[in-house]
């Protein structure tokens, strides 16, 4: 998709998207912004949906720093198309694609290893939302639950791969052909998608069901406490905790605060100043 158009005079071309996590153009300003080569064209003129622009670098009109252009109404819809296909089939990939595992990798104390969360993390939202959960999980945290599973960690040895040969020397790349013939030197396997969906899902549905009867449990106990402070027409104690002074006027730095379940059915927070 290449297009330009003019404004106030000035003639605005744009052309070769690519999609990078967001829909990205060459771009040249005539007689303004042009590169000695590729044709006149700079790199990485990124689209702004909220603003409908693409945003331009380091762009000076008349004396004046210019961030971005506003885009024609025919050509915007068409931008608009084209990101939003790319967005889904970005989405679509990410979704469904095997998931590298790093393996042997001896930089920053190996903590490379195993699979990482940035690959995973559209999976996890996308498995959160087929299971209606809002379980606070992060990515990060499930990463380091399946770079402990043994059955990953043998997936990803049995299709190990060494990483590309760089240009070493002479002791070094002996050292590293014969490591990879024994699957020791740096590189990855790759875990199918199929396996890394189930592997998550379990870790999600755990997880929500744990923190669903927690909740319910909850519920059930303080339900009873109600219960209790209506046949007993005294107060029972919810929960406690320690805050700052809310009042400056008294000479404390924490109060102690009390959530009560009252006998006519509501709640009540106290607070008492501590010193």
């Amino acid at each position: 998709m290449n297009f330009e158009f003019e404004k106030q005079g000035i003639k605005f071309f744009f052309r070769n998207p690519t999609w990078d996590n967001q829909l990205n153009f060459e771009y040249k300003v005539s007689g303004t912004k042009e590169n000695s080569k590729n044709d006149g064209y700079f790199y990485n003129s990124s689209f702004m949906p909220n603003q409908k622009a693409l945003n331009l670098n380091n762009v000076k009109i008349n004396g004046k720093n210019v961030a971005g252009v506003g885009l024609p109404e025919n050509i915007l819809t068409q931008v608009q198309n084209l990101y939003t296909q790319l967005k889904n089939e970005d989405l679509q990939k990410k979704l469904n694609s095997d998931i590298p595992y790093t393996l042997n990798d001896t930089t920053s104390y190996g903590i490379y290893n195993g699979i990482s969360q940035f690959d995973i993390e559209t999976i996890i939202s996308n498995i959160k939302k087929e299971n209606n959960s809002n379980v606070f999980l992060l990515a990060e945290d499930i990463a380091k639950i399946l770079n402990k599973d043994e059955e990953l960690k043998q997936i990803a040895i049995d299709s190990y791969q060494p990483n590309p040969e760089g240009n070493w020397n002479e002791e070094y790349m002996t050292w590293f052909r014969s490591a990879a013939s024994k699957k020791e030197a740096p590189g990855h396997g790759m875990i199918p998608n199929q396996i890394i969906k189930e592997k998550i899902t379990n870790i999600v549905v755990e997880k929500t069901t744990k923190e669903n009867n927690s909740k319910q449990a909850e519920e059930i106990r303080v339900n009873n406490l109600f219960e209790l402070a209506k046949q007993t027409g005294e107060k029972q104690l919810i929960s406690k905790w320690m805050e700052n002074c809310n009042d400056p006027k008294e000479e404390c730095s924490t109060d102690l605060c009390c959530l009560w379940a009252m006998p006519d059915g509501n709640k009540k927070v106290t607070r008492n100043h501590t010193w």
